[in-house]
């Protein structure tokens, strides 16, 4: 049985995830870190990839809202935010994983991603 769902079991994960959520939502930090790769020659470089693995590995905040409430997530509503979050990046995925960070972006289809990762935060603020 999950913690109340009120709370997160887990903060730190929680942080991270607002983090990834943040990168999703900002098409300008975007357009700087995938386009114009800045901070690569540093030896670390935030991709896309690493937020995906985040959401749907690690966390797994993705791969399963649901059973996130309560350890991540902290209400019903941060549910199905997640999971409009999910539709919307399994449509860039089905569209094609071996394209670029910045040509992912540049697809119409992204919009739905920058929306939701917003919808996600809103609702988070909003009850936070």
């Amino acid at each position: 049985m999950p913690p109340d769902e009120q709370t997160a079991k887990y903060p730190f994960m929680r942080s991270n995830y607002i983090e990834c959520l943040r990168h999703l939502a900002d098409t300008t930090w975007q357009k700087r870190m995938w386009v114009e790769l800045e901070g690569k020659d540093d030896g670390y470089q935030e991709d896309l990839d690493l937020i995906l693995t985040f959401l749907y590995d690690d966390s797994q905040v993705l791969h399963s809202p649901q059973a996130a409430l309560g350890y991540v997530l902290s209400s019903p509503s941060e549910v199905q935010t997640a999971q409009s979050l999910d539709t919307a990046l399994r449509r860039i995925i089905d569209a094609g994983t071996t394209s670029s960070d910045a040509e992912v972006i540049a697809m119409p289809i992204w919009r739905d991603v920058v929306e939701a990762a917003k919808n996600v935060l809103d609702v988070m603020r909003d009850e936070g």
